[in-house]
């Protein structure tokens, strides 16, 4: 979750990969 404090870019990328696979899913 740190990575999420220093690259908060990467952290809604990751979010936005999560959401699709779910949508997907």
């Amino acid at each position: 979750m740190s990575t999420c404090l220093f690259l908060p870019l990467s952290c809604v990328r990751l979010i936005n990969k999560n959401q699709a696979v779910a949508w997907r899913s």
